[in-house]
């Protein structure tokens, strides 16, 4: 890693939605819209609400950001809220 930043770890971010976080959801990863389905069946089996919201460059770390301008108009945010 280059200038001591370290990357993030699978599920961080450091920008999730403030007023999603208010209405109690938690902001759990992003994925490709393929696995929407496999995902929101997970979740809901686990007890959970689930809400997909579109991925915006600002949702994720200045590491992560050249990946994800690239793929921000397909992939997918997942929140989930226990039921």
């Amino acid at each position: 890693m280059s200038g001591g930043r370290r990357l993030p770890r699978a599920g961080e971010c450091p920008n999730p939605d403030p007023d999603l976080i208010a209405q109690g959801w938690v902001r759990r990863s992003q994925i490709d819209p393929t696995r929407v389905e496999e995902v929101s069946e997970l979740y809901s089996s686990l007890g959970h609400e689930v809400r997909l919201e579109q991925a915006s460059p600002e949702q994720f770390a200045d590491a992560c950001r050249a990946c994800v301008l690239s793929s921000c108009e397909s992939y997918l945010v997942v929140y989930t809220r226990k039921l």
